[in-house]
C-alpha cells in the first residue's frame, strides 16, 4: 500500500511542479488531492498517536504559512499546499521536509534571481525597448515539492 501512495504523491507533486512553473498557480484540486492522500496514508499506515500529531503538525504548518501568504511573501497554493504536505509526510518527517524546503526554495530564488538579472542586463546591454521587465517570481510549489517527495522517499 505504501509504494502505491508514495507513487501516486509522486505523479501529484510533478502536476504541482509542472502546473507552478507554468501558471505560478498551483489548482486547489492537486491540493486537495494531497490532503485526501495524507489523510489515507495516516489512516491506512500510521498508529492513531502519529496520524493524530501529523494532522496537529499540518495544523500547525498552516497556522505559520497563512501569516506569510497573508503579508505577501508566499502565494495562496504555497500556503495550502505546505501543510498538506506536512499531513502526507508526517510530523516526524514535518522537520526535514522544512528543511529541505528552506534550501531547495532558497537555491530555486537564486537561480530565477540570476536569469532576472541576466535579461535584464541583456537588455541595457543591447539598447532594448523602454518596456519594463516583470518582476521575477518564484514557482515556490516546485520547492515544496522536491523536497515533500525526497521525505517519502526516506
Amino acid at each position: 500500500m505504501t509504494t502505491l501512495l508514495v507513487l501516486l504523491a509522486v505523479i501529484l507533486y510533478c502536476l504541482v511542479a509542472f502546473r507552478d512553473i507554468q501558471t505560478r498557480e498551483i489548482p486547489n484540486s492537486l491540493a486537495l488531492c494531497i490532503l485526501v492522500l495524507g489523510v489515507v496514508w495516516a489512516v491506512g499506515v500510521r498508529t492513531v498517536e502519529d496520524a493524530a500529531l501529523s494532522f496537529a503538525a499540518a495544523l500547525l504548518s498552516f497556522a505559520l504559512a497563512l501569516p506569510l501568504f497573508l503579508k505577501g511573501y508566499l502565494g495562496g497554493g504555497d500556503a495550502k499546499l505546505i501543510p498538506v504536505s506536512v499531513c502526507l509526510v508526517g510530523y516526524d518527517e514535518a522537520f526535514g521536509f522544512a528543511i529541505n524546503m528552506s534550501l531547495l526554495g532558497g537555491a530555486l530564488s537564486l537561480i530565477i534571481l540570476a536569469g532576472h538579472l541576466a535579461r535584464t542586463r541583456f537588455r541595457a546591454v543591447a539598447g532594448g525597448t523602454e518596456t519594463a521587465i516583470p518582476p521575477a517570481t518564484v514557482p515556490y510549489g516546485v520547492a515544496i515539492a522536491g523536497a515533500a517527495v525526497a521525505a517519502l522517499i526516506q
